[in-house]
C-alpha cells in the first residue's frame, strides 16, 4: 500500500507525543502507589494510539496495541498486581510497534516479527497471577530478540533488565523456575542440556533424538505417558551425569564399588530437581526409573516390571539405542543402526518390557530404515 508521506509524519508525530506523555505518565505511576488515574491515563493514550494504527490500515498492529490494553485492564481492575518490568514493557512495546510502522511504510513485511510480539502479549495476558513474572519476561526477550527499535529508543534498558533476571535465575535456578511457567521451565530444561551435551563429545544432539525416537513410540499407543512429561524426562535424565568424575563414563575398565555407586546416583540427582518444582513428578519418576529392568535387576531400587512406568520403560530403551550407536563408553566410532536394533531387540524380556520393544521396532523402521 502506498502511503502518503505528510500523513505518515503527522502520524509519527502525534505518535511520539503519545509516547513522551505515557512516559511521563509512567515515572508518576511509579511514585504514586499506582492510583487509577494513572492507570486510566495511561489507558486512554493507548487506546488512542491503537485507534491511530487502525486509521493507517495497520490493523494488525493494532490488535497487538489492544492486548496491551487487555493487560492494563487487568491491572486496572485488580486481578493483576504491578511488578517489576511491567512499565518497560510498555515502553518497549509501544516503541517496537512505531518502529514496525515505520518499516511498514517503507515497504518492508513485517507479518511475522508482529505475530511474534503479539502471540507473547497474549500469552501474558491469559497466564496465571504465578506466571505472571515469567511470562513478562519473556515478552521482553521477544523484543530484544526482534531488535529493531530504531534510533529514538534506549535498548539497553531491556538488555540491562533481562540481565539482572538472569542474574537472579542463574544464583538460584530452582526458586526462579518455581515461580515461572511451564514453557519456561521446559525451554530451562532444555537449554541446560543442550548447554551441557556440547562438553561430552559423544552427546552432540542426544536429548533430541532420544525426544524423537520417545515421542514416536509413546504417539503409537495414543500417548499413556504425558508428552510435556516425558520430553521434560528426556532433557533431565541424566543431568546428574554431569556431576560426576569424567572417569566414571569414559572409563574402559570395571567400574569400582564406588564408581558403580556414583553412577546409580544420577537418576536421583536428576530426580531430585524436577520434584522441587512443583507440576513434574510425572517427570521426576521417569526419571527416577529409567534404569530400572524388565527382570528385576536395574537400579537405583531393582524394582519389578509392574513398578516401572511407562515413561520409564520407553526412555530406557531410547537412553541405551542411542548409547549403542554412539558408543560413548569407549569412545570408539559409531555402530551401525542395525546392530543396534538386534541388539535392543535382544534385551527384551530381560533389559526391557517385551511390549514396547514392539513399539520400539515400528518406531525405529518408521524413522530410521
Amino acid at each position: 500500500m502506498d502511503y502518503d508521506h505528510e500523513i505518515i509524519a503527522d502520524f509519527l508525530g502525534e505518535y511520539e507525543d503519545a509516547q513522551i506523555e505515557i512516559e511521563k505518565t509512567l515515572r508518576l505511576w511509579d511514585v504514586s502507589d499506582h492510583c487509577p488515574q494513572t492507570i486510566n491515563s495511561i489507558f486512554r493514550v493507548i487506546h488512542s494510539i491503537k485507534g491511530n494504527f487502525t486509521m493507517m490500515y495497520l490493523a494488525h498492529i493494532s490488535e497487538t496495541i489492544h492486548v496491551l490494553e487487555d493487560i492494563l485492564s487487568q491491572l486496572r481492575d485488580k486481578q493483576r498486581q504491578l511488578i517489576p518490568g511491567f512499565t518497560l514493557l510498555i515502553s518497549a512495546t509501544l516503541e517496537q510497534c512505531k518502529e514496525f510502522a515505520k518499516q511498514i511504510f517503507s515497504g518492508s513485511n513485517k507479518d511475522k516479527e508482529i505475530k511474534s510480539l503479539t502471540y507473547a502479549l497474549i500469552d501474558l495476558s491469559n497466564c496465571s497471577n504465578n506466571d505472571f513474572a515469567s511470562a513478562l519476561h519473556f515478552g521482553l526477550q521477544t523484543i530484544d530478540g526482534i531488535g529493531e527499535y530504531g534510533n529514538d529508543y534506549p535498548s539497553e534498558r531491556i538488555f540491562d533488565f533481562l540481565q539482572k533476571v538472569e542474574l537472579e535465575r542463574s544464583c538460584n535456578p530452582i526458586a526462579y523456575l518455581h515461580n515461572s511457567n511451564i514453557k519456561v521451565q521446559l525451554d530451562f530444561f532444555k537449554n541446560t542440556i543442550t548447554q551441557i551435551e556440547k562438553f561430552f563429545p559423544y552427546w552432540k544432539n542426544r536429548s533430541a533424538s532420544i525426544l524423537e525416537l520417545a515421542s514416536y513410540m509413546n504417539s503409537l499407543l495414543n500417548h499413556p505417558v504425558t508428552p510435556i512429561q516425558l520430553e521434560a524426562a528426556v532433557y533431565m535424565h541424566d543431568i546428574g551425569m554431569s556431576y560426576l568424575p569424567p572417569q566414571t563414563f569414559y572409563s574402559t575398565e570395571t567400574l569400582t564399588q564406588r564408581d558403580r555407586e556414583l553412577m546409580y546416583s544420577h537418576c536421583n540427582m536428576g530426580s531430585q530437581w524436577l520434584k522441587h518444582i512443583p507440576g513434574w513428578d510425572e517427570a521426576a519418576l521417569i526419571v527416577e526409573q529409567h534404569h530400572e529392568r524388565f527382570d528385576g535387576k536395574g537400579y537405583p531400587s531393582e524394582l519389578p516390571s509392574s513398578q516401572i512406568c511407562d515413561g520409564a520403560k520407553i526412555l530406557a530403551i531410547g537412553d541405551t539405542f542411542f548409547s549403542i550407536i554412539s558408543n560413548n563408553k569407549g569412545g570408539n566410532s559409531k555402530q551401525s543402526i542395525m546392530l543396534a536394533l538386534t541388539e535392543i531387540d535382544q534385551g527384551a524380556g530381560h533389559q526391557f518390557d517385551p511390549e514396547w520393544i514392539k513399539v520400539f521396532d515400528q518406531a525405529a523402521e518408521m524413522i530410521y530404515l
